[in-house]
């Protein structure tokens, strides 16, 4: 008895904090809008803070790190050099939470801010998510040329273990991996014997997703290998249906025998 999953929806989550505008208090024209932490955001493991009022030349401390000076309001504070030396075994479970944010103005003043909310921020979210994007992470002076390659791979066949290969701490990751979809094709094949709530289904088509995996290197976003792998065409025991057709995508088997392929490069 084979059995069907209905895709119903998905939804995508907004990784700025922020009160929603409506929240915004009203000021008269004669107030100034108060200094504060207006939003925050994460590229990489740079991390992006933006204050409303702040004036040109300011500075902003974040806990113990210091920004450069901006004249948008946006201030930028790199992680990069907090995780360089963490355990490869840590990864997992590591999070930053920003907690104490401090405006230094121009002219030396300091004003504590109250900071946007809810900061924190898990690392292997932001990892994946600067190999979705292609975002380059570099150490600076904590990197090191590792002599064999170790990869991070944002896939689903290696989400109990992203890191392939010998590095001890996450500054000897040197490779990044992960997947682009490739347009989706019909194909014209049909399967069925597919029982929803007992009752038989009609016949499915299959809509082909291959993938466009790739490797690129962690500290310059320099592509180093890229490959398609076609979807596995067979009529699956569990079907996942969208739009009455089921979604085909690449077997595991393949992606881990690329992936490893790789990996081995000298």
């Amino acid at each position: 008895m084979r059995w069907l999953l209905v895709v119903l929806a998905a939804c995508n989550s907004d990784h700025r904090h922020g009160p929603p505008p409506n929240d915004q208090p009203n000021h008269s024209w004669d107030e100034p809008a108060p200094t504060k932490v207006s939003r925050d955001s994460w590229n990489g493991l740079s991390y992006h803070v933006d204050v409303d009022g702040a004036a040109a030349g300011s500075k902003l401390h974040v806990d113990d790190f210091v920004s450069a000076p901006s004249d948008k309001g946006e201030f930028v504070i790199d992680y990069a050099p907090v995780v360089a030396e963490l355990p490869v075994a840590q990864i997992a479970t590591y999070v930053f939470e920003p907690k104490r944010f401090v405006l230094e103005g121009a002219d030396g003043t300091q004003q504590d801010l109250e900071g946007p909310g809810d900061t924190k921020a898990e690392l292997v979210p932001l990892i994946e998510r600067a190999i979705d994007d292609k975002v380059p992470i570099s150490f600076g002076a904590a990197e090191v040329t590792p002599t064999q390659h170790t990869l991070y791979v944002a896939l689903l066949a290696f989400e109990k273990q992203p890191v392939l290969g010998p590095a001890k701490v996450l500054r000897d990751i040197d490779w990044f991996a992960g997947y682009d979809s490739v347009p989706e094709q019909k194909t014209g094949k049909m399967c069925g014997g597919y029982r929803i709530d007992n009752d038989p289904s009609e016949k499915f088509e299959i809509v082909r997703n291959d993938w466009k995996l790739f490797v690129f290197d962690r500290k310059t976003g320099t592509e180093v290998a890229s490959s398609v792998i076609a979807a596995d065409m067979k009529c699956p025991e569990y079907a996942m249906v969208r739009d009455g057709m089921i979604e085909a995508f690449p077997e595991d088997a393949k992606v881990v025998s690329w992936i490893k392929t790789i990996q081995r490069k000298k």
